[in-house]
């Protein structure tokens, strides 16, 4: 499928099997493509405008075309995007990421944004992951999934007995994740 757009609809189904090509394309959906898909150009978005998609072969994100994910909520699928690949998941291009209806991450929330079989290669840039005031999204490629973590940076002072942060007369408890 080469330039536009192609929207599937939540439970949307692409079944068949062999190599779905995308190139020089915006891709939106929800649902399971039961095949093969290999990025060209193309901006790929899981969700619409958040959701879960399932590709049940393996994935090719090329390095001109980008993952672009939205959080909206704690919850996988309806509150944030996410990419199931049953197989092997290749990285290249970009990751963006977008925070969606006003949503702020808490401390500690973490977003498995992609599942994979395997995985080779990595994001070339990222964007989005500022999230302003002091608040940001953390990459992390542990094992299997990728996850974002909100990150807040504060100054800490420790002692024995407590962690917390002080600006001016006033002092905040934190949890340690």
């Amino acid at each position: 499928i080469s330039t536009g757009t192609l929207t599937s609809h939540p439970p949307g189904t692409i079944a068949g099997g062999g190599t779905l090509v995308l190139n020089r394309l915006a891709f939106y959906g929800s649902g399971t493509l039961g095949a093969d898909v290999i990025t060209s150009q193309c901006d790929f978005h899981p969700g619409n405008p958040t959701g879960t998609l399932r590709i049940e072969g393996y994935c090719r994100l090329n390095a001109l075309s980008s993952l672009s994910i939205e959080i909206g909520g704690p919850a996988s699928g309806s509150g944030y995007d996410r990419l199931e690949v049953a197989g092997q998941a290749t990285l290249g291009g970009a990751l963006k990421v977008g925070v969606t209806r006003g949503y702020r991450p808490l401390p500690c929330d973490q977003f498995t944004v992609l599942t994979h079989g395997t995985i080779t290669g990595r994001f070339a840039s990222t964007t989005g992951l500022d999230l302003g005031d002091g608040l940001l999204l953390l990459p992390a490629q542990l094992g299997s999934p990728i996850l974002l973590a909100r990150l807040s940076w504060q100054r800490i002072s420790v002692n024995p007995t407590a962690l917390g942060t002080s600006e001016g007369n006033s002092a905040q408890a934190y949890r340690v994740c």
